[in-house]
Parts: C-alpha cells; sequence; structure tokens
C-alpha cells in the first residue's frame, strides 16, 4: 500500500531492456580494466533509458517535495533537484559507497564481499588491521568515468533544461 502523500513514478522501461546494452557495449569497452567496462555498460543504459525521460520526469517532478531516486537515474534527478529547487534523496540498493571495511562491490569478489556482510555483527569489524585498504579512491575513480562515459549525454541534457 502507497502511502497518500507518496507518488510514485516508473520510468519507461524494464530490467529487460538493460540486456540489449551489455552484449554490444561501446563506452569503455577498450579498457583493460573489466569493471571500468561495466561501468560504460551502466552508462549506456543511463544515456539510451534515464536521461531521455528528463521532460516527463520533470512534469512529475514540479508537483514533489522532495525526490528519492536509485543510482541508476541519479544524474537525471540531480540536474531536476537543481533546476527545481527541490531536496532528491539518492537511495541504494546495495552498498556501493566503499569504506575502510566495506569495499566497493564491483572491485571485489562476491566471497570477499559476503564475508565482510557476515563479520558486520562482530566487534572487531572496523578493525584497520582486518580490513586496512581505503576502498574510496576505487569509487571516485568509477565514477569519474561514469561522468566521461554519460559526459556529452548530460551536456545536452543540461542545455535542454536551461541549467549550463
Amino acid at each position: 500500500t502507497v502511502h497518500e502523500n507518496l507518488s510514485i513514478h516508473e520510468l519507461p522501461y524494464t530490467q529487460l531492456d538493460f540486456y540489449k546494452y551489455t552484449a554490444n557495449p561501446t563506452r569503455g569497452a577498450d579498457h583493460e580494466n573489466e569493471r571500468v567496462r561495466f561501468v560504460g555498460v551502466v552508462a549506456e543504459v543511463i544515456a539510451a533509458l534515464c536521461l531521455p525521460c528528463w521532460e516527463s520526469v520533470l512534469n512529475i517532478a514540479k508537483s514533489c517535495d522532495i525526490m528519492v531516486t536509485s543510482a541508476l537515474s541519479r544524474s537525471l534527478c540531480f540536474a531536476l533537484s537543481s533546476k527545481l529547487e527541490i531536496p532528491m534523496v539518492l537511495v541504494h540498493l546495495q552498498p556501493v559507497v566503499p569504506t575502510k571495511s566495506f569495499p566497493h562491490y564491483s572491485i571485489s569478489s562476491i566471497d570477499d564481499t559476503v564475508k565482510v556482510i557476515i563479520d558486520l555483527d562482530k566487534k572487531d569489524n572496523l578493525s584497520k588491521d582486518k580490513y586496512p585498504r581505503d576502498h574510496s579512491e576505487m569509487y571516485w575513480m568509477f565514477e569519474r568515468y561514469q561522468l566521461e562515459f554519460l559526459q556529452e549525454e548530460l551536456d545536452q541534457m543540461y542545455d535542454k533544461m536551461e541549467l549550463s
């Protein structure tokens, strides 16, 4: 049941639409780091499916007090939040912001990530000796690549929104 003060705006695509971008990616496809290639696929999905929806999301967002978005549509919602001067909350569907005790999900093995989750209830889970690496630099590297892969489409969207 949805609360009477909550409006949900579903974007006009489904998970099945994502798969056509995984078969023949173009952004980052030649990069030696497989995780950067994955970021390229995500950037293609954002550019092809999320950003083109900006006008319909803008029309809905005009009547909102706050926008809540997932990481996939954050570029769009950051721009709309700025244009409309309304707050935006980014909700991750999985941990994506790394810490010393939690690696970025895309650079660690599944086993390592599961072990960190299992160890979260133990008192020494934040021990610098146990997880000495600060994973934030890798996170920001992926963010920089995603921005690079999307820059042209973002600039065009900002121009259309009159944000540039």
